[in-house]
Parts: C-alpha cells; sequence; structure tokens
C-alpha cells in the first residue's frame, strides 16, 4: 500500500493494525515503521535513489501491487495470502539480522549490539531525547518524522558503513572491523561474547558513548589501537628490559614495526649521550643499557608500532628506572632572590614527587631551637634566615629574609615511590660563592647533622669580626700613646 516493496502482509505480520513506533501511521503506510530515520526501503535491502521511501520505479506489468524493481515474478499474477508466501514475492532480503523474528524495519536495535539503529544509522543522536532509538515529535501522512521528511531535505544520502564491507553500521557488530565488538566499545556487557548485549532490547544512551581518546569519535566507529605505558624498575648500573606489548591490545600487530621515537626507522636503536643505548628485541623487547658509571634514572623515552594495514599508535612512553635512592643537592647562590632546587633531579625511583617532606634531624632540632617544621612538613622557618618551602612537585624553594646575605642553614628531605616506601634523608644545602678567595661562611657552626659533615671550616662570625676590628684599632691606639710617652721622657 505504500510502495516501499514490502509488500503488505510482511509488514503487518498478522496484524493488520501494527503501529510499530505508534506514531498513529500503521506499518502498511508507514515509510518508516520504527521511526529510526533509516527508511523502511533501505532497511528492507532495497534501493532508494530518490531517497522518497518509495521504489524508484512504479511500473508493475502484472498489476498484483508490487512494482517490478522488486517483484520475484513480474509476470506472475497469484496474489500472496501468506506472510511466506509474501516474503517469496519480493525480492527484497527484508533482513531480521539479529534472528529476534522482528524485521530490520520494524527493530529499532536490528544488530542488537545496544547501539540503536538511529545512532548508527546516521541519525541526529539529539531527536531522541528519551533514548528510546525513535525520533522524538511528530509525523507526515507517510509516517516520516517532520524533521527528517523528504520535504525538508532531512533524509540522509547514504548509511554509514565506516569498514567499508558493504555492510551498514547498523547491521554490523563490528563497524570498524578492529576486532572488538560494537557492543563492547558501545559500553554494554557480552558475557557470551557474541557480539550482542546480555539483556535483549536494552539500548545505551547515544548522546554519551564511550571515546576514548576524547576526539569527538565514539569509540564504535574508531579504529582502536590501544597501547599502555611501561614501567619497571633494574639494578643500578644494569640493563633494564621491558616487553612493552605485553600490557597493549592490538589487533593484527607487526612487530617489527616498533620504532622509538627519536630514531628514522623501526628497529633502530636510541643513543641518549651521556645516559646509555635503548635497544629493540624481539617479541616487543626494549632493553636500555647505561653508559659506564650512569647510576641515574635515564630520560623516558617513547614508541609506537603498527597494525598490519600501517594504523599507527600514538606515542607511549617506556619509564625505567633504579631502586629507591636520593642524593645530597648543593647549589651556589648569592641570595639576592628566592632559590629554587629540583632536589629529586638525581635520585632514582619511581617516586612520588608530591610526596617530599622536609625533616630536621634529631641533632639539628636539638642544636637549633629558632628552627621550626610546619605541621604538613612542607615548609621550615629558620629565624633570621628565611623560609625553605617544598611545593607538588617536589621543587624546594629557599626564600631569604630581608637583609641575609650569609649562608642558610641546610634542611634536609625525604621522598616516597609510588609504592609508598620512604627514602633515607638526603641534605640541601645552598652555599655563598667565592668572592676574591674569601668565603662568607654560615653563622652557626657545622656540623649540622650527625650524619652529614661539612667540608668548609668554621669562621668568625659578623659580631666577632666587629669585635676584632675594634681591638685592633685600640691596640693601635695604645700602642701610639705608648710610642708619644716615650719620646717625651727622653
Amino acid at each position: 500500500s505504500d510502495n516501499d516493496g514490502i509488500p503488505d502482509l510482511v509488514e503487518e505480520n498478522g496484524d493488520v493494525t501494527r503501529d510499530t513506533d505508534g506514531d498513529g501511521v500503521i506499518d502498511s503506510l508507514d515509510l518508516d515503521s520504527d521511526n529510526d530515520g533509516i527508511l523502511d526501503i533501505v532497511e528492507a535491502g532495497g534501493i532508494d535513489k530518490d531517497k522518497n521511501g518509495r521504489v524508484d520505479s512504479a511500473t508493475d506489468s502484472d498489476h498484483d501491487g508490487l512494482a517490478n524493481v522488486v517483484d520475484r515474478l513480474p509476470n506472475h499474477t497469484d496474489v500472496p495470502t501468506t506472510f511466506t508466501d509474501a516474503l517469496t514475492m519480493t525480492i527484497l532480503p527484508v533482513f531480521d539480522t539479529d534472528g529476534d523474528k522482528m524485521k530490520d524495519f520494524q527493530d529499532v536495535d536490528s544488530d542488537n549490539d545496544g547501539i540503536s539503529d538511529l545512532v548508527e544509522g546516521g541519525t541526529d543522536v539529539q531527536l531522541d531525547g528519551d533514548n528510546d532509538g525513535m525520533i522524538d515529535g511528530d509525523v507526515n501522512r507517510d509516517g516520516i518524522a517532520d524533521v527528517i521528511s523528504t520535504d525538508n531535505g532531512g533524509i540522509q544520502a547514504t548509511i554509514p558503513d565506516t569498514d567499508n564491507d558493504g555492510l551498514p553500521n547498523y547491521r554490523d557488530l563490528d563497524s570498524e572491523n578492529d576486532k572488538i565488538k560494537d557492543v563492547i566499545e558501545g559500553g554494554s556487557e557480552d558475557n557470551d561474547n557474541n557480539g550482542e548485549v546480555d539483556t535483549a532490547g536494552m539500548l545505551v544512551d547515544g548522546r554519551d558513548l564511550p571515546d576514548s581518546n576524547a576526539d569527538g569519535i565514539p569509540d564504535y566507529l574508531e579504529f582502536y589501537i590501544a597501547t599502555v605505558a611501561d614501567k619497571k624498575e633494574g639494578l643500578l648500573g644494569q640493563p633494564i628490559s621491558v616487553n612493552v606489548l605485553e600490557n597493549d591490545f592490538m589487533v593484527n600487530l607487526n612487530v617489527v614495526s616498533i620504532q622509538i621515537k627519536g630514531t628514522d626507522a623501526p628497529n633502530e636503536p636510541l643513543i641518549v649521550k651521556g645516559e646509555g643505548v635503548w635497544m629493540i628485541g624481539e617479541n616487543g623487547e626494549i632493553t636500555f643499557t647505561p653508559e659506564e658509571g650512569f647510576v641515574y634514572d635515564p630520560t623516558p623515552i617513547y614508541y609506537i608500532v603498527e597494525d598490519d594495514q600501517g594504523n599507527k599508535t600514538v606515542p607511549m612512553e617506556v619509564d625505567v628506572y633504579y631502586g629507591l635512592k636520593t642524593r645530597d643537592d648543593k647549589v651556589v647562590s648569592n641570595l639576592k632572590e628566592p632559590v629554587t632546587i629540583d632536589i629529586l633531579h638525581d635520585d632514582n625511583g619511581d617516586l612520588n614527587n608530591s610526596s617530599v617532606q622536609l625533616v630536621l634531624p634529631q641533632s639539628f632540632k636539638d642544636r637549633y631551637p629558632f628552627v621550626k617544621l610546619s605541621t604538613d612538613k612542607k615548609s621550615v622557618v629558620v629565624l633570621g634566615e628565611g623560609i625553605w618551602n617544598v611545593d607538588i612537585n617536589g621543587m624546594v624553594t629557599f626564600t631569604p629574609e630581608n637583609g641575609f646575605d650569609g649562608q642558610p642553614t641546610s634542611t634536609a628531605y625525604i621522598v616516597f615511590n609510588q609504592e609508598g616506601k620512604q627514602s633515607e634523608m638526603a641534605m640541601i644545602i645552598i652555599e655563598k660563592p667565592v668572592v676574591a678567595g674569601v668565603v662568607i661562611m654560615a653563622e652557626t657552626p657545622e656540623p649540622i647533622c650527625e650524619d652529614y659533615s661539612s667540608n668548609s671550616v668554621p669562621s668568625l662570625n659578623k659580631v666577632g669580626l666587629l669585635l676584632l676590628v675594634l681591638i685592633n684599632g685600640l691596640m693601635g691606639l695604645f700602642m701610639t700613646r705608648k710610642e708619644n710617652a716615650k719620646d717625651s721622657l727622653k
């Protein structure tokens, strides 16, 4: 009756009043019976070049009501009386993709992957506010939603087939052919691994589909090669190997395509001057071999890999490190402005930079009561000198008091690794620069910590220096007067 190429008996399926989408237009007169934005003739497997929902040519040679372009026997006048006979009358496949006894043109999720045909068919997801797989709002007299009717040119020219396999996305359980089923990438469960939702009829919200890389393309439409950053601990000064592919999800992986960023071709080694060499081995293994004498953690590198179609991953980090170890830090400054020190740059381990705490050795606390450590162990105030602070990135800054230009009293720190293991204490030292062969030393004696000794020699403080000058002056005056008295006696 609606000339969509699907016999009325098939559209009625035993119920002459069947109205799948409840829009008031019965299916035998409805050109979009499930109101998903995909015309019935298309969902049934037909061709509709002018996108009006009807067969392109209405010529009917045998006058049986079925146009020649869809009539299996265009010169046969027998009229079907059963559903089965009606199906054999048309050349249209009239698909039931998921085999649920509901033809695709009457099914809002033809492949039962949890993503509605409306979404997979390319209809604007915002037109389905209640997420029932049907366009909201009114329809015209032939059942097509007003917002996409042929009158306003809303019918789309093509139905998406992302992987170009001849199967439109709404009938394809793996739309981009990345070997990850749409049901999984759409966010549903598939415990029996058949590519369909475990709960029939369940639809995910098409307006909020998973998008792992936040590029605006849902995962089910994007060929996905998932690589994950790698970390591994080794023995100090020894080579460290890590299989970078073990934790990756790859499809048809091309192992020999692994390339370290910064090299010119796959499988080339990367030489980092002053640190060592990174080499690619078999089966996705990358090894760092340190230079002789290099005992610090190397700078992380990045690798890329391809599948057999040449699809490349984004660069992914490889970070190897040695056991938890801290080292004393010493800088030279004239303290004309605050001094910031990267105390962790030469330390080893999978460090939690935000965990740095400033500490005071017991001997330090006993001898210097004018030093105050904050309760959060993030700052130390030294009266008459200045303030030490550590930020969330593990950077330590000493800010001197106005007028202070001596050598600050040293402080110390500890840090924890990602597993919560605590390091040994390390010192933070600021020294004054050497000027004309003289080093201005701290006003307080060294050492300040039982487990730390300074190579510096203690000197007189400013008050002592002033007293020395006064005494020398008085002695000079006394000697002058004594000489004058001798002269007067003569």
